[in-house]
């Protein structure tokens, strides 16, 4: 199974560094599988390697799939859901969320109040700076238009 190799191979490197793009955004050094195979891969990974139930497996699939069907999660939110109990911090957050083949973008501005870090699929051949930068303008286009931010 070529997919469950490439899994292999990238899980030997050290995902818990990101590629750090810009200060507010960080890309997964995974490559080679989307996020819906790595989920498949790293499901039949879990059961072959752990042979019991995970729950730490199973809450890293379940921030996963979330991602998969709703396109996106917030960084804390997706830390709360996969280390329940853990206090959280954004770099423990990332080192731990970004071994997936996940993009964290920044969104908002820091002194309007919007400001946060959300996980995206990580996509070949998609810019993510230019997805922050697009984001950001219809979050601003938003502030504007309301005099608050707004999610309608």
């Amino acid at each position: 199974m070529k997919t469950f190799q490439v899994f292999e191979r990238e899980r030997k490197k050290n995902l818990s560094i990101a590629e750090k793009i810009k200060e507010d955004l960080y890309v997964s050094r995974f490559t080679g599988l989307p996020l819906q195979q790595y989920v498949e891969v790293f499901s039949l990974f879990c059961k072959i390697k752990h042979l019991k139930p995970c729950t730490n497996c199973d809450l890293l699939l379940k921030v996963a799939e979330h991602i998969i069907t709703e396109g996106y999660i917030s960084l804390k939110h997706a830390f709360e859901i996969s280390s329940p109990g853990v206090t959280y911090t954004s770099s423990h957050a990332r080192r731990k969320l970004l071994q997936m083949p996940l993009a964290a973008v920044g969104v908002g501005c820091k002194s309007e109040g919007t400001f946060s870090l959300y996980l995206v699929e990580k996509q070949p051949g998609v810019s993510h700076v230019t997805l922050q930068t697009l984001l950001n303008q219809v979050i601003q286009s938003r502030y504007k238009k309301n005099g608050r931010f707004s999610k309608a």
